[in-house]
């Protein structure tokens, strides 16, 4: 692994796509549709990207199933409460 791969798993994880389009193109998503659609576009990238670099450590993800989910937390030694 790369002596700074911790900072690049950081900088992936925090990474701000409506930011980085603004700084792109100079003007606020808010009022330029083009800066607007630049942001949506790298957030769509962004979170391919970040998705499979969080399932490539085996953690958890916004759309995995229950299932995976509970398997991970398991592994990390948690139980799950369920509640009706």
């Amino acid at each position: 692994m790369p002596e700074n791969f911790d900072e690049e798993i950081d900088k992936t994880l925090h990474f701000n796509p409506l930011a980085e389009a603004e700084e792109i193109t100079g003007k606020s998503y808010k009022n330029n549709e083009f800066t607007s659609m630049l942001g949506f576009m790298m957030a769509m990238e962004h979170n391919e990207k970040k998705t499979s670099l969080l399932e490539f450590f085996n953690d958890s993800t916004l759309s995995m199933n229950i299932l995976d989910y509970i398997k991970i937390v398991e592994e990390l030694g948690q139980q799950i409460e369920y509640k009706t």
